[in-house]
C-alpha cells in the first residue's frame, strides 16, 4: 500500500488520508517560503554589514540583539506578537490564512527565530573573506569598500551559508507545528495536531511520509545547488579507500 501511496482513509471523515495531507501541504509550503524569504532579506544585508565592520556601538547592539533572539523559541515570539499586534493594537489578525495580513505575524515569528543564526554565520564568513588575500588584492588595485563587500566577499560568504539555508527550510516543514497551532494556520502542522488529538493514525502516517520526502528533496536540491555554484565541489577528486579526509 505504501508503494502505491495508499495510506488508507481518515478515521475522522473517511476521506483518503493522503488527499487531506496534500490539501494542507501547499499552505505549509507557502508559510515556509515566506518565512525563508524574510529570513534571507534580514540575514544577508545585516550579516554582510556586521562582517564588514570591526567596531562601533551600533554593531555591538545588533550583535547582542541577535544573541538574545537566537535563544528565544519561535512560539514565544509568536505569542508576544499576537498579544501586541492582534489583541492590544488590533492591527493584524491572529488566526487563519485568509489574506495577506494574516500571513504577517506567522512569517515574522518564524523569521525571528531563523534569522539570528543565519546572520551570525554570514557575519563570520564575510569577516573571514574580508581578511583574505583576494580581497587585499582587490583593494590594492583600487576597488571601493562597497564593491569589495558586495562583489567579492559576500558571494563567497554565501557559499558556506547555502547548507544552513537548506537545513532551515527542511526544518520548517517539521518545525511549524506549534506556530501553525498558535495561528490556526491550516497547514500540515495544524493537521498533525488535529489528527493526533483524534487518534487519526492514517493521516499521521501520511504526514510523516510527506515530511520525509520533502526533507530528502530539499537536501538533494541544496547539494545540487552547492555543486553548481561552487566549482571546487564539482571537480573534487574522490578519496582513496582508507584515506581520512
Amino acid at each position: 500500500n505504501l508503494l502505491r501511496l495508499d495510506f488508507g482513509r481518515s478515521l475522522a471523515d473517511g476521506s483518503p488520508a493522503l488527499q487531506k495531507v496534500l490539501i494542507a501541504y501547499p499552505t505549509s509550503l507557502l508559510l515556509a517560503a515566506l518565512a525563508m524569504a524574510a529570513t534571507l532579506l534580514i540575514s544577508i544585508p545585516t550579516g554582510a554589514w556586521l562582517g564588514a565592520r570591526r567596531d562601533g556601538a551600533t554593531r555591538m547592539a545588533i550583535r547582542w540583539l541577535l544573541f538574545v533572539l537566537q535563544g528565544v523559541p519561535g512560539f514565544v515570539t509568536a505569542l508576544l506578537l499576537v498579544e501586541i499586534f492582534a489583541i492590544e493594537l488590533v492591527w493584524l489578525p491572529a488566526l487563519g490564512s485568509s489574506g495577506l495580513q494574516s500571513m504577517i505575524l506567522p512569517t515574522i515569528s518564524v523569521a525571528a527565530f531563523l534569522a539570528p543564526k543565519l546572520t551570525r554565520l554570514i557575519e563570520a564568513n564575510v569577516a573571514a573573506a574580508m581578511s583574505s588575500s583576494y580581497v587585499r588584492t582587490a583593494r590594492s588595485i583600487g576597488a571601493s569598500d562597497r564593491e569589495i563587500l558586495w562583489r567579492h566577499a559576500l558571494p563567497n560568504a554565501l557559499l558556506g551559508a547555502t547548507a544552513l539555508v537548506g537545513t532551515q527550510f527542511a526544518f520548517l516543514m517539521t518545525g511549524l507545528v506549534i506556530i501553525e497551532s498558535i495561528f490556526a494556520w491550516p497547514g500540515i502542522g495544524w493537521l498533525l495536531v488535529q489528527s493526533t488529538t483524534s487518534v487519526d493514525f492514517p493521516v499521521v502516517q501520511a504526514i510523516t511520509m510527506t515530511v520525509v520526502v520533502t526533507v530528502f528533496l530539499v537536501n538533494s536540491f541544496v547539494d545540487m545547488m552547492q555543486r553548481r555554484i561552487d566549482p571546487r565541489l564539482r571537480h573534487r577528486e574522490p578519496l582513496a579507500p582508507g584515506v581520512a579526509e
